[in-house]
């Protein structure tokens, strides 16, 4: 389906839009899978100005500062589990870990391309 709500980290989000759309989706009985990505990027340590972001946002808010992964940003996740809590069949949770991604100084490498 194209029916994507794409949500980036750093963009102003616009949480009764996509209350809107996802709640058009219930009230259509679509069937449909609902895939989310709260780090909303793949952990790149070339990208420093995204890792520090995300080490700042997690300090602010209280949370414990990641060193390998980016701190998830979890509002439109509570949105789409609001909107849909009716609606969904089942929720899984899954983190995909890759072998091989440290260098031979033990730094972390980018992750493989999807």
């Amino acid at each position: 389906q194209h029916g994507g709500i794409y949500v980036k980290r750093s963009a102003r989000f616009r949480e009764e839009e996509m209350r809107q759309k996802l709640l058009s989706y219930v009230s259509a009985g679509t069937p449909m899978y609902l895939v989310i990505f709260p780090e909303g990027t793949r952990y790149n340590p070339e990208l420093t100005k995204v890792i520090s972001s995300s080490q700042i946002f997690a300090a602010q808010e209280g949370l414990p500062v990641l060193k390998h992964v980016l701190t998830p940003r979890v509002k439109a996740t509570h949105i789409a589990f609001d909107s849909m809590k009716n609606y969904l069949d089942a929720i899984y949770d899954v983190t995909v870990a890759f072998e091989g991604t440290v260098d031979d100084k033990g730094q972390r490498k980018e992750a493989p391309s999807m």
